[in-house]
């Protein structure tokens, strides 16, 4: 019973864990966030098969790396997994952004942009941890959508737009 606990604590804590850091990404990146989400929402077929497409080129070398013994070609491996999966994470926040404008949209209970977007990250983690459809269908075609939508918005510059939050010294 204890290990039946401990292991959903665990996942409550990786679940908050994925929220503050598609938050953080949106707080620290908004010109790309607010890019990845336009490419997503615009263009939401061209970034799966982006991601899609760099995701093999991303496996290839990653397989090839962890098929010799030695610790420092796995450590490479790991560390462009890692890198992967954190341009993805700029992605992810862009699908997040996308459906919390939508949420906003459509008569959501009053929430701020930063509410709806909480919110909205909650809703995307609930539907990733979904047994069977969640893990096997929903988690990968958010990672490669995501991926394939953070690197077209990394090609291009970021536009001057109202995503980027004011700082005192533009106020004054």
């Amino acid at each position: 019973m204890a290990d039946i606990l401990a292991l959903f604590g665990v996942i409550l804590l990786v679940g908050a864990a994925l929220c503050g850091l598609l938050t953080t990404h949106w707080l620290l990146f908004p010109g790309r966030v607010a890019a990845a989400a336009t490419n997503l929402e615009q263009h939401p077929w061209r970034c799966l098969l982006l991601g899609a497409g760099m995701g093999l080129v991303v496996a290839l070398p990653v397989l090839f790396l962890m098929a010799f013994p030695a610790g420092v070609t796995q450590f490479l491996a790991w560390v462009v997994i890692v890198a992967a999966l954190a341009v993805s994470g700029l992605g992810t926040a862009g699908l997040v952004r996308l459906l919390a404008g939508r949420a906003r949209s459509r008569g959501g209970p009053g929430w701020s942009e930063l509410g709806a977007f909480v919110h909205s990250a909650l809703v995307l983690e609930l539907a990733v941890v979904l047994p069977i459809v969640g893990w096997f269908v929903v988690l990968p075609l958010v990672i490669l959508g995501s991926f394939g939508a953070s690197l077209h918005g990394l090609r291009r510059p970021i536009p001057a737009d109202s995503s980027r939050p004011a700082t005192a010294a533009s106020q004054a």
